[in-house]
């Protein structure tokens, strides 16, 4: 399933987080994501409420997912931006981030590449109307497919991913 980053999918009210959404290697991982969902779900059934008040991941058009048609409503796109795996990167998640923040909180990127690398750059790029931008450049000393990476947003960085027109998440190798 499609997901922002508090987890909730496309259906209003239904978060997926853990191995529902990608094979996680750690259970650590698995445990975050869960606690961050069941933060954002809590918030929805808080007092004063609404159900998919605010709802803002997209149904899925243009990003070669399922369109939501299984019968649920799905919500609306213009509150998100979407985030692409490219050249060397299989698969990330979240696959939507949140034009308006929920919270302060950093926001991370869980990826796998698509296949081994050695020393290599992990490169967040952002386009938006007026060009690209390059937000995150962060180096590793390897990076295989059997083992999920992440890239942490927050500050700056996190505030103009939520003004970008969409994201892409690359992998290269590095000069030597």
């Amino acid at each position: 399933p499609l997901v922002d980053e508090t987890r909730e999918t496309s259906v209003p009210g239904v978060f997926a987080c853990g191995n529902v959404l990608h094979v996680h290697d750690l259970v650590d991982h698995v445990s975050e994501e869960a606690a961050l969902a069941g933060r954002h779900a809590g918030r929805l059934a808080g007092p004063g409420a609404k159900h998919g008040a605010g709802s803002r991941v997209a149904s899925g058009e243009g990003s070669g997912a399922d369109s939501g048609s299984d019968g649920g409503e799905s919500r609306d796109v213009s509150g998100t931006v979407d985030i692409r795996p490219g050249e060397g990167v299989r698969a990330v998640v979240p696959q939507k981030l949140l034009r308006i923040a929920p919270d302060d909180e950093p926001v991370s990127l869980y990826f796998r590449v698509s296949r081994i690398f050695g020393r290599c750059r992990v490169r967040l790029l952002a386009t938006a109307p007026d060009g690209t931008r390059l937000l995150a450049d962060s180096s590793r000393s390897r990076a295989t497919p059997g083992e999920m990476d992440r890239l942490e947003l927050a500050g700056d960085r996190l505030a103009a991913a939520r003004r970008a027109r969409d994201l892409v998440l690359s992998v290269e190798e590095a000069a030597p």
